[in-house]
C-alpha cells in the first residue's frame, strides 16, 4: 500500500511542477496565456466557467464577468457557470457570498448547476477554476 501511495504523491508533485513551470514561471508564459485567452474570448459567444460544485468559484466568475461585460456594454457574449458534481441546487455558502460582496457581486440567489453534455457542447470557451478540473 505504501509504494502505491508514494507513486500517487510523486505523480501529483510532478504534475504540479509541470503546470507551474509551463504556465506560471515566467512573464513570457503569462503573456502568452493572456494573449491566447483574449483571442479565444474575442471569438466566443458562449463562455462557461466550471468548478467542482458550482457554489463558490464559478458562480462568482460568471457574475463578475457579466458585470464587466455590462460595464463595457458588450452584449454579444453570454456567460454561464456549472460544476462537475451534483449539488442538488445548493446555494453559495455565506463566506463565499461575503467575499463576493467585496467585488460588488451578489451570490445570494445562486443555485448550483451540474455540467451536462449539452451545457459543455454549447460553450465556445470553457474556463476551469483549477488544475484538477
Amino acid at each position: 500500500m505504501a509504494p502505491q501511495y508514494a507513486w500517487i504523491v510523486v505523480k501529483r508533485r510532478a504534475l504540479s511542477t509541470y503546470y507551474w513551470s509551463r504556465l506560471h514561471a515566467t512573464e513570457n508564459a503569462r503573456k502568452r496565456r493572456r494573449k491566447s485567452a483574449i483571442q479565444q474570448l474575442q471569438d466566443a459567444e458562449e463562455v462557461l466557467f466550471l468548478c467542482h460544485g458550482n457554489i463558490c468559484r464559478s458562480p462568482f466568475a460568471e457574475e463578475y464577468a457579466q458585470k464587466v461585460l455590462n460595464a463595457y456594454e458588450i452584449d454579444t457574449i453570454t456567460v454561464h457557470s456549472a460544476g462537475f458534481v451534483e449539488m442538488d441546487s445548493s446555494r453559495s455558502p455565506q463566506n463565499a457570498q461575503n467575499a463576493a460582496k467585496a467585488f460588488d457581486v451578489d451570490l445570494t440567489d445562486h443555485q448550483s448547476v451540474k455540467a451536462t453534455g449539452e451545457i459543455i457542447e454549447a460553450a465556445d470557451l470553457i474556463l476551469l477554476m483549477d488544475y484538477r478540473n
